[in-house]
């Protein structure tokens, strides 16, 4: 799919040499669900999922490796090696920023081109997904919000049973990019689903669209 490439910062692509697998780099982008299964107190509509009065957006953030590996980040900073021949980096690990310069001016100061995003509380800075990001092909993955977590939907402060745990959530998830793109164009366009499982007695499916954009070719992470 061709289209302009002015999302695609220069600034940030620049001095990177593309890696072995045409899809290697930092992706960001959005996801859109309009689709969910309908479940109810005593009966179910079927696993299908319909289509919602109102859609649900959220950021998502992808690193792929040389070897055309696929991984879910919660948060990457663009920044640079120090020295007179400085190499891009992609930071994911908060205690290594010190060891890395920025590669934008900001108040006379070179800082980090920081992505994030809030839609993946995962233990550590990563969740692998299995598969693949190039064209036609589609990664998946699963992710669990234990019980005690800080943020899990069932902990209640003030109710004796769910003040210090909740209940596990799991959500497995499978992207997928149209056949017709390809990496080279810096953009993928595809699909996004999950089974989420411990919200409800039965799985609860969602569904949408996703548009990704390459904003840098770097193809390791913390410089390893």
């Amino acid at each position: 799919m061709k289209i302009s490439r002015y999302f695609v910062l220069p600034a940030l692509l620049m001095g990177t040499a593309m890696a072995q697998n045409p899809a290697a780099g930092l992706w960001t982008g959005e996801v859109t669900l309009k689709r969910v299964s309908e479940v109810h107190f005593r009966q179910t509509t079927g696993t299908t999922p319909t289509e919602t009065t109102a859609p649900f957006a959220m950021r998502v953030l992808l690193h792929v490796d040389g070897s055309g590996g696929v991984i879910l980040l919660k948060e990457a900073i663009l920044m640079q090696t120090p020295g007179t021949a400085p190499v891009r980096v992609i930071v994911t690990q908060p205690n290594l920023i010190s060891n890395f310069v920025g590669i934008v001016e900001r108040n006379g100061k070179l800082t980090g081109r920081r992505f994030s995003t809030a839609g993946f509380p995962m233990s550590g800075d990563r969740l692998a997904l299995s598969g693949s990001l190039n064209g036609g092909g589609s990664a998946s993955g699963s992710m669990t919000l234990a019980a005690d977590h800080p943020v899990n939907p069932f902990r209640h402060k003030y109710h004796p049973d769910l003040s210090t745990a909740g209940v596990a959530v799991t959500r497995a998830i499978t992207l997928a990019v149209d056949a017709g793109d390809t990496a080279e164009d810096h953009r993928l366009t595809g699909t996004w689903s999950e089974s989420m499982t411990g919200l409800h007695k039965d799985a609860i499916q969602v569904s949408g669209g996703m548009t990704l954009v390459r904003v840098s070719t770097v193809a390791a992470l913390n410089n390893q």
